[in-house]
């Protein structure tokens, strides 16, 4: 048996993001010799690629404690640690590799990413800094990374170059699309078609759809594709000529542009974001049926309530929490109706908490957003975590509570409890990371603020 080929073509399939392909090959290694220590490095990197850092993280202690000085299995240890959100063991991994091999480009690179998870900005700068001057060592993801660093601390300027690189970097999972037309750089085409195509999630839709009206005067046509279950939200978009659902075929267009690219192409900063609010709309007789619905004049607060995101967002794992962590701050209110905006598995946990607060489930299964819309115009507040709902709410101008990371999505910035891009929003961080404790205890004191006034 010829390991090193068994090796080769395994790392090859690591490379290529294949993770299933490279498995049997490793395991091959390692049912001939299990103490591979290459082989049982390549199969934790795999397991970290299907997304299981703890079983991953498990592999890479028995590879360490056969090869404890490793570099390559130091990083991946350490990036299951980042996985894991235990930033400062992570740190730890990646500084003892750079011992080993300090000037590594992929371990430098992992090394910023857990200075950011550890609020350390202005050293992980110093080290994407340290990378784009490498000679000869020009890399998109470096680049990318370093644009959200920027955007998280409102320099926006500076970041748009570095954030349109984010179909080329390695880290993203967005792949490169064959678009009709040539990409366009913004200029005014007033005889031409545009295409604007969707990416990303609902949230970046439904954030970045307010350009759509500032950039229509620049083209002869604009075409939208969005996301379909959106279509109906966007259909009053000032500026759209054409709308049509993701996955549709494509029309003839002279030029092309991510709806994502739209800031930088309007060369936004922090203070000429396009703020007016709102510019999403829903029909008056929808949102008083929905009023009606939930008996909104009964002298009660009506909050809406979300605890759980996307389970298939890569920082689900941070950004969600359960609904019993919320209860501190919505048991005991009587003048408070409480509905949940939630559906699948994270709404049966209303019956978990049952005994201490009483939470209404408005829907069972997915409803067209135009109706979740229309229920979020007929609540007096949402509190949210970080969501597409969050987003909707404050496109809707609709008094929305974020509950948001230490570490937050660049768009939230940092150390301010509201955001340029929402004026109805509040923000609530986390003190330090995964401190969802005082952030509900600052919901339940905001709470009753607003109910005794």
């Amino acid at each position: 048996m010829n390991f090193e080929q068994l090796l080769s073509q395994g790392r090859q399939c690591i490379a290529a993001q294949t993770p299933r392909d490279a498995i049997p090959l490793f395991l091959k290694i390692l049912n001939a010799d299990p103490n591979h220590v290459a082989a049982l490095a390549g199969l934790a990197k795999a397991t970290l690629q299907l997304n299981d850092p703890a079983t991953a993280s498990q592999m890479l202690k028995i590879a360490l404690a056969k090869a404890p000085d490793d570099p390559d299995i130091l990083n991946a240890a350490g990036y299951a640690q980042l996985a894991l959100g235990d930033c400062f063991a992570a740190l730890e991994k990646f500084e003892a590799a750079l011992v080993h091999s300090p000037d590594q480009p992929g371990i430098l690179l992992n090394l910023a990413s857990a200075c950011c998870g550890i609020s350390a900005y202005d050293r992980a700068e110093e080290i994407y800094q340290r990378l784009e001057a490498m000679e000869g060592h020009v890399d998109a993801t470096v680049q990318y990374n370093h644009s959200l660093l920027l955007l998280l601390q409102g320099r926006f300027s500076e970041a748009w170059l570095g954030f349109e690189l984010r179909r080329e970097a390695t880290n993203t999972g967005l792949l490169q699309r064959k678009l009709p037309g040539q990409p366009w750089d913004g200029s005014e085409r007033r005889s031409d078609h545009l295409l604007v195509h969707a990416e990303q999630g609902l949230g970046d839709n439904i954030q970045f759809i307010r350009y759509l009206p500032m950039i229509a005067s620049r083209v002869g046509r604009v075409t939208l594709e969005a996301p379909k279950v959106l279509m109906e939200l966007f259909e009053k978009v000032p500026g759209i000529d054409d709308l049509l659902p993701a996955g549709a075929p494509l029309p003839d267009c002279d030029w092309h542009v991510s709806i994502m690219s739209l800031p930088a192409l309007c060369r936004t900063t922090e203070e000429t974001i396009p703020a007016h609010v709102p510019y999403l709309s829903v029909e008056e007789d929808a949102a008083e049926r929905w009023r009606e619905k939930l008996d909104a004049d009964d002298g009660r607060r009506h909050v809406g309530l979300v605890w759980a995101g996307n389970p298939g967002h890569g920082r689900d794992r941070e950004r969600s929490l359960p609904l019993r962590t919320l209860v501190p701050a919505l048991a005991g209110r009587k003048d408070v109706a409480f509905h949940a905006f939630q559906i699948g598995d994270p709404l049966a946990q209303v019956h978990e908490v049952a005994s201490d607060v009483n939470v209404q489930p408005l829907f069972t299964e997915p409803q067209p957003m135009r109706d979740v819309a229309a229920a979020l115009s007929a609540v007096d507040l949402l509190i949210s975590v970080d969501t597409a709902l969050a987003h909707l709410a404050g496109a809707l101008r609709r008094p929305v509570w974020t509950l948001i990371t230490h570490v937050p999505d660049w768009r939230w910035m940092l150390r301010r409890a509201d955001t340029p891009w929402y004026p109805t929003m509040r923000l609530f961080r986390q003190p330090v990371a995964g401190d969802w404790v005082s952030v509900v205890n600052a919901v339940g004191e905001a709470l009753t603020a607003e109910t005794t006034v």
